[in-house]
């Protein structure tokens, strides 16, 4: 049985998402990338944010190979943004993440044209469940560009959001 509460929603897909194969991960992850390139948005787009790929979640990180890729570290409650060239000279954070350094500079919230979005769970009003630390919701509050949302298509779900609780423009599933 699914269960109801965000917390156990959290716990019981990220546990489900561990359990993916390595075939199902790659198999989802091209099918994002190739949805995401066909995007008009995408294809506008200089600087594009994304994540760095943690407990099996959909990997986006060829795009360092065609646009300018910033990567989120996080600082107190915020997160915040560098450029990287490549994913040679990332740390690992307190949270497990692969992140750019401090004295990586940052960039300002409008520079970053697009940011791909990662989610634990998405719902179909694009709303998402993600770890919990509420980093994103924070950051994407006043965010003016685009975001964009990947999730795998068997953890695209219906469950009850918060006002706080942020949609993204587009929901891409693999």
């Amino acid at each position: 049985m699914i269960p109801d509460t965000k917390d156990a929603l959290r716990a019981y897909f990220l546990q489900k998402r561990l359990e993916l194969s390595p075939e199902r991960i790659k198999q989802a992850s091209n099918s994002v990338l190739k949805q995401l390139r066909k995007l008009n948005e995408f294809k506008k787009a200089q600087n594009v944010a994304i994540y760095f790929p943690f407990k099996n979640e959909i990997d986006v990180t060829d795009l360092i190979k065609e646009k300018r890729i910033l990567l989120p570290r996080v600082s107190k409650k915020n997160l915040i943004f560098s450029y990287v060239s490549t994913y040679d000279n990332l740390v690992k954070s307190k949270f497990g993440i692969n992140e750019p350094t401090k004295n990586q500079p940052s960039v300002e919230k409008n520079e970053i044209d697009l940011i791909i979005v990662p989610g634990i769970v998405y719902s179909r009003k694009r709303k998402r469940i993600g770890y919990g630390a509420g980093f994103y919701d924070i950051f994407l509050k006043d965010y003016e560009g685009i975001t964009i949302g990947v999730c795998f298509n068997e953890f695209i779900i219906a469950f009850k959001d918060n006002d706080y609780d942020i949609s993204v423009d587009i929901l891409l599933e693999g």
